[in-house]
């Protein structure tokens, strides 16, 4: 695993195939892994598995029962994707393994979505 610091990115769609679509981009453009690129359908009450990694289960369960992670500098890519899925919106979620792929895939998500998220 790398020093860097992981970042995350979420973009907002209003329908499915425009976010799959934008998902389909960010696995062919970015490199990223696939197993880190995730949809979250509108309404959904697990989007955290999404957000937080399997590393992280305390601060997975915190965001569960609290709302708060161990990393604040993701709590807006966190807040933004529950509130756009509550408000029946898709979202594309990519975990980032470095600042440089998290910049790539916030490009590639810009290209198409009105709403970008991302923390580095």
């Amino acid at each position: 695993m790398s020093n860097e610091i992981r970042g995350k990115v979420s973009a907002t769609y209003l329908n499915e195939f425009t976010a799959k679509t934008a998902l389909d981009a960010v696995k062919t453009r970015s490199g990223i892994d696939t197993h880190d690129i995730f949809l979250v359908a509108p309404h959904d009450n697990e989007f955290d598995n999404s957000l937080e990694s399997d590393d992280k289960q305390v601060g997975f369960f915190m965001l569960k029962t609290r709302l708060v992670s161990l990393r604040p500098d993701q709590d807006a890519v966190v807040n933004q994707t529950r509130d756009d899925s509550q408000e029946g919106k898709w979202v594309v979620v990519v975990n980032s393994p470095s600042h440089e792929k998290t910049q790539l895939a916030y490009d590639v998500l810009s290209e198409t979505s009105d709403s970008v998220t991302s923390s580095y």
